[in-house]
């Protein structure tokens, strides 16, 4: 009855004297949690899974396409990719011009004068129209459009990693034939 009384007593003020019996996790998230990957492969560029591996690339939007540009396309996906690769294509657009627009201005803020002015105003507009619309009558946004190809292969697939380099230069080949520039990712370019 007594314990009882004081377990009540404790629990109003507070002023238990007891340890806690079960620690608390921690409560600062690690950046590690959110990544998809637990190891990459400086020579080979690989990113390692937990129960998988790939790469990731980075290509240029097609904004037009001709039946050469269609069959190089097709081909990728008929003739590189081997049965039993996942891949997964993404296209992103960011509202975070800002380095876009500085690689754009900064040579003509060193030409200076009326470049200068005109490369300023042309920055503060585009730079608003990211959040804004530049149109009077309908959506327009200024957008910085990213497409991603993420190509993996399962443990279990019976693919090695050598096909998996072997498909990843077919790609880029494939790609630079129609003239898209393709950048391969390193872990720090996922945080980006």
């Amino acid at each position: 009855m007594l314990q009882a009384f004081t377990n009540i007593i404790d629990l109003v003020t507070g002023d238990a004297r007891k340890p806690e019996q079960n620690a608390r996790p921690a409560s600062v998230p690690m950046l590690s949690h959110f990544l998809g990957y637990r190891s990459f492969d400086e020579e080979k560029r690989i990113f390692h899974q937990v129960r998988s591996k790939g790469f990731i690339i980075e290509l240029a939007p097609l904004v037009g396409a001709n039946d050469r540009v269609n069959d190089v396309i097709g081909s990728l996906f008929s003739d590189i990719l081997l049965p039993g690769t996942k891949f997964s294509v993404t296209n992103y657009s960011s509202p975070r011009v800002a380095e876009k627009l500085q690689t754009w201005a900064l040579p003509r803020y060193k030409a200076s004068g009326v470049f200068q002015t005109l490369a300023r105003h042309r920055v503060d507009k585009l730079r608003n129209g990211a959040w804004s619309t530049l149109a009077s009558d309908g959506p327009f946004f200024v957008r910085s459009f990213r497409v991603l190809l993420a190509v993996g292969i399962s443990d279990g697939s019976g693919l090695s990693t050598d096909d998996l380099l072997t498909m990843r230069e077919g790609i880029i080949s494939a790609l630079d034939s129609i003239d898209v520039p393709v950048k391969e990712f390193a872990p720090t370019d996922l945080i980006r």
